[in-house]
């Protein structure tokens, strides 16, 4: 590779010194799991809390719902 050589680039343009990073969910508040995702907006509080940043997720383990 030259000097003046850009990063390797994959399928979606991502650099691919960076396909080793993974996005990081919250832990679970109830259980303290690592395994969190991302939940649906369930109604009108789930709309309004995520005009303050707060998404909501939910536990693999113990299937809790909270808001991160």
């Amino acid at each position: 590779m030259s000097a003046g050589a850009a990063p390797a680039q994959d399928q979606h343009g991502a650099a691919a010194q960076n396909q080793g990073k993974k996005a990081t969910n919250p832990l679970c508040p109830y259980c303290g799991c690592e395994e969190t995702h991302r939940s649906h907006r369930a109604g009108p509080i789930d709309y309004f809390l995520r005009w303050l940043s707060l998404l909501p997720y939910r536990c693999a383990d113990c299937e809790r719902r909270f808001h991160h």
